[in-house]
């Protein structure tokens, strides 16, 4: 059987139903074992790995309120905050998203007018409405207009680069030798015949390089047959459209941005909404948590006022009424359960037996350990009475004490007739005292045993 098998097993056995009630919940705060952690007779509230809000939370989960604590931790999840309190001290700024959306409809209505003065005649433009076109068909004009100006410098740039390459291989040695004799009327003493050599070498360099131009020429038709039947048919198609390629694209443009800026105040109006929706959704859940808020409150104060008159009622019976009984400050930082008027340790320990004994009686505990080191130091003139208390919760009780002179007789008379195991000098739990240092024989010892045995 693993852990977990054995916890459920006991959890059935015990009845242990209560929400967030777990086994070793109740084994770390009241199984008070020496050196456990748990033993904390001034905040006996605390187990051994508790904080001030995990004790708090526990000692609430005794009292049923464990669904309570649920809500509030998914309240806390689904606003994405880890501590409530601190949140409803200072909460997000809201939003006037009311404003925003009057000012995003006046947006609106303002840039949709824009657009449709745009799409009426003025200053001598065309009517595009007349022509039955909507922003869409002069979004998608004006997108061609922008394609067909960009294809035609890229075909322009590729035509200059064709005839420069064609004038190349056109030139001739001839038509070079008259420049340079019509040069030589204007100066006769140049040197004509060096201007001469300079071109017959340039003249070489051609006819190693003509077959080269011929196939850039030849890479380069195609390229210009494409990019012209490119401008036909954006030319093609802005002529289907009704619009011819005077007509100002300056006018278009402007219904271009006025058209997209609509779309974007248009989202911004849908994002809104969305944002409007859930700020009203957290104002919602904000409205709950305060609810809860105020239910943990109350539960706080129910918790506290119970204990403290069972607290009354127990602390009576234990010391015939002549002390005055703890009270339970949950509100404090520091979860104390005592008197205020008496801090001495008998009384302390007499506390927190008296903590233990209220949630045993109203509380799913099965059961109760409370070391040696808890009853020593309780005035025995009490212990008589702790010990009824402990058989009045009906649950199971473990104690541990480890001096018996001086207890009353009635006090004898309630150990003797419910002691489970006596400890003495050899008769240890477990055959010997671990404290204790094993003597080894000497050899004299030895010798003499060994001389016993032999007679």
């Amino acid at each position: 059987m693993t852990i977990e098998q054995y916890q459920t097993f006991l959890r059935n056995a015990y009845r242990l139903d209560l929400p967030g009630l777990t086994i070793p919940g109740l084994t770390d705060h009241f199984f008070r074992i020496y050196s456990k952690g748990n033993v904390d007779e001034r905040k006996p509230i605390k187990g051994a790995k508790d904080t001030h809000d995990t004790a708090v939370d526990f000692l609430l989960v005794l009292f049923n309120y464990g669904r309570l604590l649920t809500e509030i931790a998914n309240m806390e999840q689904a606003l994405n905050i880890k501590a409530y309190e601190a949140f409803l001290k200072n909460p997000a700024q809201v939003v006037d998203y009311a404003a925003k959306l009057e000012e995003n409809s006046g947006a609106i209505k303002a840039m949709q007018e824009r657009l449709d003065r745009l799409l009426r005649k003025e200053g001598g433009e065309i009517e595009f409405a007349d022509l039955g076109m909507d922003t869409k068909t002069i979004e998608t004009v004006a997108r061609l207009q922008k394609e067909l100006r960009l294809i035609t410098r890229q075909y322009e740039s590729l035509r200059s680069q064709q005839v420069a390459v064609e004038n190349n291989l056109s030139e001739t040695m001839t038509e070079r030798a008259e420049e340079f004799t019509a040069l030589k009327h204007f100066f006769p003493e140049a040197n004509i015949q060096a201007f001469e050599d300079i071109e017959s070498f340039h003249h070489q360099l051609r006819q190693i390089l003509h077959d080269e131009m011929k196939d850039e020429i030849a890479r380069l038709q195609p390229l210009i047959t494409f990019y012209s039947e490119e401008i036909k048919c954006l030319e093609a198609r802005i002529q289907e459209s009704g619009i011819t390629r005077s007509i100002s694209e300056k006018i278009m443009s402007q219904c271009v941005s006025a058209r997209q800026r609509l779309e974007e105040l248009q989202a911004e109006r849908e994002q809104l909404f969305h944002d409007k929706e859930l700020q009203e959704e957290r104002a919602e859940k904000m409205t709950h948590l305060r609810e809860l808020a105020e239910q943990h409150r109350s539960a706080i104060t129910s918790v506290e006022e119970t204990v403290t008159t069972l607290a009354e009622t127990i602390n009576s019976a234990v010391t015939a009424g002549k002390e005055k009984a703890p009270v339970l400050k949950i509100a404090s930082k520091d979860l104390p359960f005592g008197t205020e008027e008496n801090t001495s340790e008998g009384t302390a320990f007499k506390n927190l037996v008296i903590y233990d004994l209220c949630l045993a009686n109203s509380c799913p505990i099965p059961v109760l350990i409370h070391d040696s080191n808890i009853l020593i130091k309780i005035d025995n003139a009490y212990l008589e009475e702790i010990l009824q208390q402990y058989q009045g919760t009906g649950k199971q009780v473990f104690i541990v004490l480890d001096k018996l002179e001086s207890v009353s007789p009635g006090t004898q008379v309630i150990l003797n007739e419910t002691t489970l195991m006596h400890l003495s000098d050899g008769h240890e739990l477990f055959g010997t005292s671990w404290s204790k240092i094993v003597q080894k024989p000497t050899e004299e010892a030895k010798e003499t045993e060994d001389h016993g045995e032999d007679q």
